[in-house]
């Protein structure tokens, strides 16, 4: 009788020892799903934020575009022309060439007597 209950407890202690192991690999199994699932959702989140972005960014030029389009038409620099009643600005700094003046432009130098 002691041989058939010694079996027993081995035999319980092997069926709880499986128990146990299938046990944690449900958890493990559950544990994984769950774990994609949240990382399916955060790149979700990350590839729509990105896509937004880039959305934003990419109006924001095409408006900042149009502005300076609409501003220089305005001015006429687009067709070429100035509106009327507008004066050209200068730029800032030299106004003349570097280097000599062509012959046909020189002052005369009078002459030393």
């Amino acid at each position: 009788m002691t041989g058939f209950k010694a079996t027993a407890e081995a035999t319980a202690k092997a069926v709880a020892q499986a128990a146990k192991a299938d046990l944690a690999a449900a958890v493990a199994t559950a544990a994984h799903r769950v774990a994609d699932q949240v990382a399916g959702t955060r790149e979700l989140r990350w590839g729509v934020g990105l896509s937004l972005a880039m959305a934003v960014l990419i109006a924001c030029a095409l408006g900042f575009g149009i502005y300076m389009e609409s501003v220089g038409r305005a001015s006429g620099l687009v067709e070429g022309t100035r509106r009327p009643g507008t004066r050209r600005r200068r730029r800032p700094g030299r106004t003349r060439r570097r280097g000599r003046r062509p012959t046909s432009l020189r002052r005369p130098v009078a002459s030393r007597s």
